[in-house]
């Protein structure tokens, strides 16, 4: 067994395209996909090797009976997260694609566009009390300008960048999920070969900014305590 690396995974998982290309391309690197995390990607270094990756969303957990048709087809399983599968096989081998009709690949992606547009409303309705509140305790002191200045408006600013940062990724998800679902429903196949690049450098930026926000709502509150414990020593 070689030895296991980790990369950040910058991208969404919902962009199947995008990820099964990077797999493919890791893979002729001599880095081999193992297991994939909300946060982190496990790959086993090895010799390079033509892989193609697919990325089939499975509402239930996968039968082993249909495992074996996916294996006769060329493709085993290599990991999961949640309703994420991914199969990988050989591209020298393996010709076939895992799905032949995009229309009816389409409409098994209807209950995970439900799904995400239910986790997208109540996500609405959470960040519509949650500005109310911020912006009623805004309006009921007395000096907001000198709160601005002197209170904790720095930490709740960086919460409120938080919570957008959050509503932004499953608006986001949920966009790309249902054109995905539409476009196949129009007869059109999943690119596997989309460029990733752009939106991995993307979301290395955004990681790098957002990062060091969420560490600063977590520290500031520990500094403003240390503050007040030495005020009142003295």
């Amino acid at each position: 067994m070689g030895k296991l690396v980790k990369r950040l995974m910058l991208d969404d998982i919902y962009a199947i395209g995008r990820n099964e290309n990077w797999f493919s391309d890791m893979a002729k690197r001599g880095l081999h996909l193992k297991k994939i995390g909300r946060f982190f990607v496990h790959f086993e270094r090895g010799e390079s090797k033509k892989t193609k990756y697919i990325i089939d969303i499975i509402k239930e957990k996968p039968s082993q009976e249909q495992l074996d048709v996916y294996h006769d087809c060329g493709w085993d399983i290599v990991t999961n997260m949640q309703s994420f599968y991914i199969f990988s096989a050989d591209e020298k081998l393996c010709t076939s694609e895992l799905h032949t009709d995009p229309i009816e690949q389409g409409f098994s992606l209807s209950y995970l566009n439900k799904r995400l547009k239910i986790n997208l409303i109540m996500m609405s309705i959470a960040m519509l009390l949650f500005f109310g509140i911020m912006f009623s305790m805004f309006i009921l002191i007395d000096e907001p300008f000198l709160f601005m200045t002197k209170g904790p408006f720095v930490q709740q600013l960086l919460v409120i960048i938080a919570e957008l940062y959050v509503f932004y990724s499953v608006m986001r998800n949920y966009v790309v999920i249902r054109n995905l679902k539409k476009s196949l429903l129009q007869g059109k196949a999943i690119d596997h070969k989309e460029n990733y690049r752009k939106a991995r450098l993307t979301g290395g930026i955004l990681a790098g900014l957002f990062l060091p926000l969420a560490l600063l709502t977590i520290f500031i509150p520990f500094v403003e305590i240390t503050k007040s414990k030495d005020y009142t020593l003295q």
